[in-house]
């Protein structure tokens, strides 16, 4: 999970590293360039800084790619040693998962605009009015 499960980990790690635990599963979703599969190697930038997270914290992991849902399941079924990295906070996850502190936020999103229409873009409060102006043309 994006935000908040790692550090709910590294509570259980200590435990389960001194009872000699198997690694905890670490799953991950296709989602190019944070992970993705090139050529059968597992790759992105967000799943080599999670790798070097739990390296660094000494904790063995193991690293899967899952679908969603089979993640939110585990998630919900209380799977042991078990979570996921990188996913929005939103009150229906957080009723599922503990998050960690952040271990990467996202830059904001940017609308590129032409000079001619920037006056009619900046007359929208919000994306959902932007989306909404028959006027405009999403390209």
């Amino acid at each position: 999970m994006k935000r908040k499960i790692l550090a709910f980990l590294l509570g259980l790690s200590g435990a389960a590293m001194a009872s000699g635990a198997e690694p905890v599963t670490v799953a991950w979703r296709d989602k190019p360039p944070y992970y993705y599969t090139e050529n059968g190697v597992a790759k992105g930038f967000l799943l080599d800084r999670a790798r070097q997270i739990f390296a660094s914290a000494g904790i063995p992991a193991r690293f899967v790619n899952e679908p969603q849902k089979r993640i939110w399941t585990n998630l919900k079924y209380g799977v042991s040693n078990y979570c996921s990295i990188s996913w929005y906070r939103i009150p229906e996850r957080e009723a599922i998962a503990q998050y960690s502190l952040p271990i990467h936020t996202d830059q904001p999103q940017g609308v590129l605009v032409h000079p001619s229409a920037l006056d009619r873009v900046r007359s929208h409060d919000n994306l959902k009015a932007l989306l909404a102006d028959p006027t405009l043309t999403l390209g």
